[in-house]
């Protein structure tokens, strides 16, 4: 079975815990009414991002991703005017003019991305001088905890899978909490995404760290056994 079919079976349309309960209402009360704006979501996957904002008024939107098997599931979901699937590598230079763009968005890619340069200055490239971008990580702070937990406890957290260092630039396997399936993983700090934002021009303006701790996760134990500890990251980055 492939990684997009597992992937989508799980987290799915309405179905990852994870996105419902916290990540989407925090990113989109973030990127506002959208009103007329052209948004590009980087690292779309089956289109689940832009299928929940197609009830608000903006004027395009643009999925891109390099998985050929996401993109033709996201055409499949959604057949609206304002929206274009293309099948791209988000680390090379995007298919976008300068200045085109009113909002950026990406969900859970950056941490499948050993580079960022280019996907900062990308943004900066496209976005227009008002406009904004919208990113959700991986907290920094879960390499830490799994480095910790199994020095102390000597046993691994079972979450990552070839982790050697805080600051390590080699890649490793993120196991995903529900789905059977795992992701190359490759591990950014605080300091590298700010030096890539700063590198790249722009301006790091919010950053929201958000825990697992609302009582609806009570019945996903994996995520509420540890809801003390900050597991996800958003920031917003624009000129």
């Amino acid at each position: 079975m492939s990684y997009e079919s597992e992937w989508q079976k799980v987290y799915g349309i309405n179905r990852d815990p994870v996105r419902e309960i916290l990540i989407y209402p925090q990113l989109l009360y973030q990127m506002g009414e959208l009103e007329k704006a052209t948004l590009v979501d980087l690292g779309c996957g089956n289109g689940g991002l832009i299928h929940r904002l197609l009830d608000r008024s903006f004027h395009k939107a643009v999925g891109l991703d390099v998985s050929q098997p996401f993109i033709d599931a996201a055409n499949a979901l959604i057949s609206d005017p304002r929206v274009s699937f293309v099948r791209t590598d988000i680390t090379e230079s995007l298919p976008l003019p300068d200045a085109s763009v009113d909002c950026v968005v990406s969900v859970f890619v950056l941490n499948e991305i050993n580079q960022l340069t280019t996907v900062f200055s990308e943004c900066g490239r496209i976005l227009k001088p008002h406009g904004f971008g919208h990113f959700v990580v991986t907290h920094p702070f879960l390499v830490a905890q799994s480095i910790l937990h199994e020095k102390y406890t000597g046993r691994p957290l079972g979450k990552l899978d070839g982790l050697m260092l805080y600051k390590s630039r080699e890649p490793f396997e993120y196991r995903f909490t529900i789905a059977n399936v795992s992701a190359r993983y490759f591990q950014h700090t605080f300091e590298e995404y700010v030096d890539g934002v700063a590198a790249a021009g722009l301006t790091l303006s919010r950053l929201v760290e958000m825990q697992t701790d609302d009582p609806a996760f009570q019945e996903y134990e994996k995520y509420w056994s540890d809801r003390e500890v900050p597991k996800y990251m958003y920031f917003r980055i624009g000129h």
